[in-house]
């Protein structure tokens, strides 16, 4: 079976920081934290990461459903994946404004520069630990057409929805049952 790939969109670009901060660079606050030895500064530095460490964590899956959707109409499994650390992986830059915003929305694509290790723009990540975490796969049953001409595939919306809350709900389990583990002990899965 080929995989399948589902695009991103420029909401979840857009969201990415709240609208008073166009720039995330978490490695460069913590490479000047470790240079600075100043008992003030490390212990703003400390209330800094348990900051961020409280930060809810947001993945825009409710309307995502066109995998499942996908799975039903082949009969493939569902597997919940989860990769703790992404987040601060790369530093960004969004403009921010109204007509940026709705430029994005026009043409499905939002202006955005990342930088990695050594601020290279479009370079290497920042050296990370990433942790996945598989969860058991979600068994479907076909109920696809085998039409390819068939838009939904003979797949009915209301197993679609129900198939969708038992990925979620496995996604957060996984979550849950990694995140102490991990490094993200008082962080809360946020799904939008």
């Amino acid at each position: 079976a080929e995989p399948l790939t589902t695009k991103g969109g420029v909401q979840e670009v857009i969201h990415l920081e709240s609208a008073d901060s166009n720039v995330c660079n978490d490695e460069t606050s913590n490479e000047k934290a470790s240079e600075n030895t100043n008992d003030d500064t490390d212990e703003t530095n400390a209330n800094s990461r348990q900051k961020n460490n409280e930060k809810p964590l947001t993945l825009y899956l409710l309307k995502r459903k066109g995998f499942v959707k996908h799975a039903l109409a082949t009969g493939s499994p569902i597997v919940p994946v989860f990769a703790f650390h992404l987040d601060g992986s790369y530093g960004y830059y969004i403009p921010r404004s109204k007509i940026v915003h709705r430029i994005s929305r026009a043409v499905g694509v939002v202006p955005l520069v990342f930088w990695g290790r050594f601020g290279i723009p479009f370079g290497i990540p920042y050296p990370k630990r990433i942790v996945v975490v598989i969860g058991e796969a979600i068994d479907v049953e076909s109920e696809g057409s085998g039409d390819d001409d068939d838009d939904d595939g003979g797949v009915s919306e209301e197993r679609v929805d129900r198939v969708h809350k038992v990925f979620l709900r496995e996604l957060e389990a996984l979550f849950e049952r990694h995140k102490v583990e991990a490094g993200y002990g008082g962080r809360k899965l946020r799904i939008v």
